[in-house]
């Protein structure tokens, strides 16, 4: 079974009732790992070690097809918002489509809050990119990413990958 297209989505303001903000195009984090560079007498050169749970800022971009009455409260502080997509899958093997939910939470603060050009005869975009603290991800209803930076919580596929480091320091 493998995934074919994004049958429809939706973004939430998970802080606000579950409201709906408006159509977008979103961009999800890029999850990128910090480096340590080894380097020195012993060392032929240097050598970039990846650490495992520990990451660069992660960001959010979202591109709504203008400004509506919700979309200006994405600069009010530290937001939470949900996006749920119907995944449509294809099994080769029984020829048939499946649908599946996915769903990511972010939790952040707007960093930039673009309102774009107007033009006449032309849409206008607006464009939001947040700073985030937490990002979780589900598929099918089970949890495959939970990161939060604050609170030290770094789980793929619900196993706890910081375990160890939380029990040391505490």
């Amino acid at each position: 079974m493998f995934p074919t297209h994004i049958e429809d989505a939706k973004i939430y303001d998970a802080d606000n009732n579950m409201e709906l903000i408006g159509i977008a195009t979103v961009t999800l984090p890029t999850i990128e790992k910090k480096k340590t560079t080894l380097e020195g007498m012993g060392v032929m050169g240097t050598m970039e070690f990846v650490n495992e749970t520990n990451i660069e800022n992660m960001t959010v971009s979202l591109t709504f097809r203008g400004i509506t009455d919700k979309n200006p409260n994405l600069l009010k502080g530290n937001k939470t918002l949900e996006m749920r997509a119907a995944l449509n899958f294809y099994d080769s093997a029984l020829k048939t489509y499946t649908e599946k939910q996915f769903r990511a939470v972010t939790s952040g603060m707007t960093s930039s809050f673009e309102m774009g050009d107007i033009e006449i005869s032309s849409t206008m975009s607006l464009k939001v990119e947040m700073n985030l603290q937490s990002y979780k991800v589900w598929l099918d209803k089970k949890s495959k990413i939970e990161i939060d930076v604050l609170n030290g919580i770094y789980k793929i596929d619900g196993i706890d990958l910081r375990q160890t480091i939380n029990d040391i320091v505490g």
